[in-house]
This record gives C-alpha cells, structure tokens and sequence, in this order.
C-alpha cells in the first residue's frame, strides 16, 4: 500500500476551499456577535437570527471541508443530505471507522479500548435516528432537530466548557512533558540499531530518564513498533527525527478540532439553517420545534450563548486546519 500523494494534494485545495468559505462566513458572524474577551458573552447582537444562521453557515461548510478532503463525498451528495451538517459528519466518522479496519489499524483502536465494531453500530444508529427512522437497537425515534433547537442555555455552556477544559488540558498537558528536558532531539548518529523493533526501547528510556518516568510496557512498545511499521508501509513517513513540541500542539488540537468540538457545534446549530431564516404566520413554538426568525430571543438557548459559541468555532476554525491534511492523506492510500 502507498499514498497516491497528487490525489491527496488535489482533494487537499479543493477542502481548503470550503474552509475558506466557513471562514467568511465566520467573520460576518463576528461583526454582529462582538463579546467580551473575559466571559465570551455577547456584548450587543442587533440580529440573532442572521447571527445564528452565519455561525450554522460556517459550521456547516467546515464539516463538508473534511468531507471534501476524504473524497468520499460528491456535490450531489451533499445536495441528498441538505444542509444537515450533524448527519454528514456522523456519516463520516462511519467511512472513518470503515477505513481503520480496510487499511489494518484497528489494533491501534484496541490499545485505546475502542471497539470500532461497537462504534460502528452506535453510529449507525444515531444516522438511522437522523433520517428519521426507529433505532436498530431499541425500536425508538429520536428527533435530534427539535432537540438541538429546545437546548438550554445552562446545558449548552456546560457543554462549551468542558469542551474548552479538554483543549487547555492538551495544553497543559503537553508543555509539561516537554517542559523537561525543553526539547528532545533524537539524532541517527546516536543510535545504530537498524529496527523500530530496537529504536522504540531505547527512545523509551531515554524519554523516561529525561521526564522521570517509567518505561512503557512491553506490549505498548510492540503495538507501537506495529503502528510506525504499519504507517511506513502506507506512506506516512516522519519529516525530521525531532520531536517538536509545536508540531506535536498542532495535531493534538487538530484531532480535538475534528472528533470533538465540530461535532458538538454541529449537534447546536445544524437546526438552525431553516428557521433563523424565514418568519411564521404565528408566533412560534420552541417545545415544538417550529420557530421563525422573529423567535430569536433569549429564550432560545443558543442566542444567549453565541458569544462562547463564537469563541469555540473561531478555535475549531483554525486548529483544524491541519486535519485535513491529515484526512487527505488517510483517504489516499491505494
């Protein structure tokens, strides 16, 4: 197996494109969603409704930018599917999970006690529950739409924050393992073994010597020594033997970018592309799912917090940048 790297590249500026365009549509949302830089809280919206719609825009063109990358997707298809950004990535974790056990990655999956046979069949059944059909496990209907839409403020922030937590913890995470030694540099002149059979120990305890730590299991040094032998065969190759503690950020926060916060800002604001845009005959109903533009008030849960909301998709933005290079690749092995 190796990549077809002219395919990753083509699908690579073609996603880049969509981002771009998730990105205008950001920065319109910005100009009516200004908040304070302490609390994210909007300081004044003159129009919820065009915001909300700008923010679901943006989201949603983002969410077709990783799918684009893949090339698993065609404009037709997204055309079938709408504007409903939460079913497509849905779909896409699916083509993702498929794509672990076709190229033999699953024993990677399996050292992190994630069971991609579970997985599949949970995400076959929320996108049964999106097209509107009973659950295969359970026989029961969930309407995520009006759900998405009656969220509360309080459960929308708790959401927003625990996401934000898990982004400072890579941080934190990550600037204390290189905080000692500041960076490690492992050089080819300094190790003459010729396997990542005998490199992955020897990397280990000098790790460990350096941060003070114990040496990792035999197991996870084999399953290790599999996963680098496995993405030499498909093509990914490391660029430089340093360890780069910007790099190692960068795709850190691309992961918490795709798997993460773009799902739940999906799960917000994909109900929102209809009814931020048109106004009823009646007053609407939010306990119902029927609302208008005109209903874009605090009562309903997003707007109070479209400052946050606005904080989280500027991050996701532009953290997941490196992701679709990423996906790019990953969907090019041939």
């Amino acid at each position: 197996m190796k990549i077809d790297k002219k395919k990753a590249d083509r699908n690579l500026q073609y996603a880049r494109r969509w981002l771009q365009r998730a990105a205008k549509d950001f920065e319109t949302f910005k100009k009516l969603v200004p908040f304070d830089r302490n609390t994210n809280k909007p300081i004044r919206c003159s129009d919820p409704a065009l915001a909300t719609y700008l923010l679901q825009q943006s989201v949603e063109k983002a969410v077709k930018a990783t799918a684009i990358a893949s090339e698993q997707y065609s404009i037709s298809d997204f055309k079938k599917s709408g504007h409903n950004s939460l079913l497509l990535i849905i779909n896409f974790y699916g083509k993702i999970n498929t794509r672990l056990n076709l190229l033999g990655l699953d024993f990677v999956t399996q050292m992190m006690n994630v069971n991609l046979s579970e997985g599949k069949i949970k995400l076959n059944e929320i996108e049964c529950q999106m097209l509107g059909l009973p659950s295969p496990l359970t026989g029961k209907k969930i309407n995520f739409r009006k759900d998405s839409l009656n969220e509360s403020a309080e459960h929308i922030n708790q959401t927003l924050e625990m996401l934000l937590m898990i982004r400072v913890s890579f941080l934190e995470t990550i600037r204390a393992t290189f905080a000692v030694p500041p960076q490690m540099d492992i050089k080819k002149d300094n190790f003459h073994g010729e396997t990542n059979g005998e490199l992955l120990p020897y990397l280990s305890k000098l790790v460990a010597e350096s941060l003070k730590m114990q040496t990792e299991a035999k197991e996870q040094l084999q399953v290790m020594d599999e996963f680098i032998s496995k993405l030499g065969e498909i093509g990914f190759k490391p660029k430089t033997t340093k360890i780069d503690r910007g790099d190692t950020i960068t795709n850190y926060l691309g992961i918490w970018s795709f798997c993460a916060a773009l799902l739940m800002l999906s799960y917000y604001t994909f109900s929102h592309e209809e009814t931020s845009r048109y106004p009823l005959r009646q007053k609407g109903n939010l306990r119902q799912g029927k609302i208008g533009c005109d209903d874009y008030t605090d009562n309903v849960g997003i707007v109070s917090q479209l400052g946050k909301m606005g904080y989280l998709a500027s991050l996701t933005l532009n953290d997941i940048k490196v992701e679709l290079e990423d996906i790019a690749l990953f969907f090019a092995v041939k």
